[in-house]
């Protein structure tokens, strides 16, 4: 339909219509009806690709929505072009339908603008938190092991002590006396040369030790110091594990600070991060997931209603109502003014000063 046309139409249903503004509504009703269909489309296909039926399920849950979105411009002409105000009620409900059903299709599309940084932020975060759980059981296993060597140094150092008791025991006691040499006589058997054999008495040295007072301490000397020797290889062997413990923690501390490392990479990359610190007033590292969260929330729903109210306020605001002619209004009757000649003037006074003075004026005539 040609332009005058349209124009011709529209004067005489009592609007003017800018048809730039519906065309721009149009076009960005067409952008959301493919944008909000294509995302479901790929949300369907990330999710439930493996599953025909949840991926037809989506697919078609998709194409309902897109359809629905058709509706909200055509109701949003009904609000201008309608008279009754129950047809205007109805249609404006429609509307906000519509705003609804758009802005629950845009709140998917824009929150896929910004999942993938997310699920970054997300995935460092979750590994950076395994690092650190597998830190804390190693610390925990180390405080195991060395609550369990504590008590073999204690042993040890025990041990040590009473050797050193026991030493000081033997000082005191003084040196063990020494051994000394007696003669002693014994019966035998003596044999003459004849080879003949008979009992005789002989003499023999015998090494005599006498009896030492810290014989009994010595000996227990000897045992605990056995004692002590098993105790220290004991506490050896546990202080070998605490080592290879800490050797283990101070690795995984160089991975915990790499991951920390790849977390802030992430975040710096996130403009979901990036957005909520300035509204928080915080380093993008230091926001909360709570708070991350609720900014998207936030965010993406204000985002969508936006994008679904923009093409309605166009066509709404498109019609103008022309308005009605009004009936002339009667023209005001204007007192007009006499002018007086000099002669006229003249004359007047002449007449005014006759009648002063009881004077019937005479009619002057022309001649």
């Amino acid at each position: 339909m040609p332009i005058n046309r349209k124009a011709r139409r529209d004067r005489e249903s009592g609007y003017r219509v800018n048809y730039i503004q519906l065309y721009f509504a149009y076009g960005i009703e067409a952008g959301i009806i493919i944008a909000s269909f294509f995302a479901a489309y790929e949300f369907a296909g990330r999710y439930v690709s493996n599953d025909a039926t949840l991926y037809a399920l989506a697919i078609i849950g998709a194409a309902s929505m897109a359809l629905a979105e058709t509706a909200r411009i055509q109701t949003a002409k009904a609000i201008c072009t309608h008279t009754q105000i129950w047809k205007k009620v109805i249609a404006w409900f429609g509307v906000v339908c519509c705003i609804f059903i758009t802005t629950k299709a845009m709140s998917q599309v824009t929150e896929q603008i910004y999942s993938p940084r997310l699920i970054g932020v997300v995935r460092a975060t979750d590994e950076l938190a395994r690092a650190k759980g597998q830190l804390a059981t190693l610390v925990a296993d180390k405080e195991a092991k060395a609550a369990i060597m504590k008590p073999l140094a204690d042993d040890v150092a025990r041990l040590d002590k009473q050797v050193g008791e026991l030493g000081a025991t033997i000082q005191s006691i003084g040196a063990a006396p020494k051994a000394y040499t007696v003669k002693e006589n014994y019966v035998g058997t003596c044999r003459n040369k004849k080879g003949q054999t008979r009992q005789c008495t002989k003499t023999r040295s015998k090494l005599v030790q006498p009896e030492y007072a810290g014989t009994s301490v010595i000996g227990q000397i000897g045992n605990v110091q056995e004692q002590r020797a098993g105790a220290a290889k004991a506490r050896d062997e546990a202080a070998k594990v605490v080592a290879d413990s800490n050797v283990l923690i101070a690795n995984q501390q160089m991975k915990v600070t790499e991951l920390e490392s790849v977390r802030r990479e992430a975040v710096l990359q996130s403009q979901l991060h990036s957005f909520t610190a300035m509204v928080f007033g915080k380093d993008p590292t230091a926001v909360t997931d709570d708070e991350v969260h609720w900014f998207l929330r936030f965010f993406v729903l204000v985002t969508a209603a936006g994008i679904a109210v923009a093409s309605t306020i166009l066509v709404v605001t498109a019609y103008h109502p022309i308005p009605k002619a009004l009936p002339p209004k009667p023209a005001k009757r204007v007192r007009k003014e006499v002018v007086m000649s000099p002669t006229l003037e003249n004359h007047v006074r002449r007449i005014a000063t006759m009648s002063n003075n009881n004077v019937t004026p005479i009619r002057e005539t022309k001649p």
